[in-house]
């Protein structure tokens, strides 16, 4: 910028045609994590965006967009895992942990107390049937509390068969899916039920195709709508099978007949994302 100075001199193009520009292939792309603006300079962030926005040059952006999301994800080694919309028990302990987190805020705002005390109650309570608290797990050492205790317990200290205590959970997992039933594959083209969530009917609809995450489809409704399921919220229907004499699906048509005959402006996609845990 120093060398074509009077370039820069003012917001323009270049003249004439306009120019490509390319990087070099040996040239390596980094990733910086996102760093915080400081209090004193946010309005004067604030007005150099909006004058950008109103120059044309920047979208107004008010959430995180999907290639921010994804940079941030490999820049901390985070594997970011497709959630099916409506189904968040595919997400493992990360809700269960949100749901703790949330309830625990709400109890120390009830109690007019700061909610980082609640959480730090939390993380050094015993866990049930180990016997050792979340920080105990992972720092080998309990955190000091408001409760009076003798420095000699906050020394830290190594935990042995932490792993075998661990097992229990294989025990637990093995008790919940005792009463569970395995589902049968769904095939492209086979005709299915699913729910919509908003009007609690349950609607017709056809497999496109199987996504890579387990027990999840794409499928496409009468309305044209491509939706991700989770196979706990799919049923089989019953036209499927030669037994069945009535006429409730008969209406439904197949994969090519249902994208011929909807216009492309009333296909819309709901799709959800969530990152795993850290």
């Amino acid at each position: 910028m120093d060398q074509y100075s009077e370039v820069f001199k003012c917001l323009d193009e270049f003249p004439r045609k306009p120019y490509h520009i390319e990087m070099k292939s040996e040239v390596k792309l980094v990733i910086n994590a996102p760093t915080r603006v400081r209090q004193s300079l946010h309005k004067e962030l604030e007005n150099t965006l909006n004058e950008l926005v109103q120059l044309g040059i920047v979208p107004p952006v008010n959430k995180p967009t999907d290639w921010q999301f994804r940079n941030f994800g490999k820049g901390w080694a985070i594997e970011i895992v497709f959630l099916c919309p409506h189904h968040s028990q595919s997400n493992g302990t990360v809700e269960k942990s949100v749901g703790i987190s949330k309830t625990v805020i709400k109890k120390e705002f009830e109690d007019n107390r700061r909610s980082a005390i609640g959480l730090l109650e939390y993380r050094n309570t015993p866990i049930s049937g180990l016997g050792l608290s979340i920080a105990q797990l992972m720092f080998n050492i309990r955190l000091r509390t408001k409760l009076a205790i003798s420095n000699k317990v906050l020394y830290p200290e190594l935990f042995k068969d932490v792993n075998i205590k661990l097992l229990r959970q294989q025990t637990q997992k093995h008790c919940y899916d005792r009463s569970s039933k395995i589902s049968t594959v769904l095939k492209p083209g086979d005709k299915i039920v699913v729910q919509n969530i908003r009007i609690k009917i349950w609607e017709t609809a056809v497999v496109l195709s199987k996504t890579k995450t387990p027990r999840s489809y794409k499928i496409k409704t009468l309305h044209g709508r491509d939706l991700f399921r989770n196979r706990k919220i799919l049923i089989l229907s019953k036209v499927n099978h030669k037994s069945y004499n009535g006429n409730a699906f008969d209406t439904l048509p197949d994969v090519t007949q249902v994208v011929s005959i909807l216009p492309q402006n009333d296909i819309s996609t709901d799709v959800e994302t969530n990152n795993s845990t850290i």
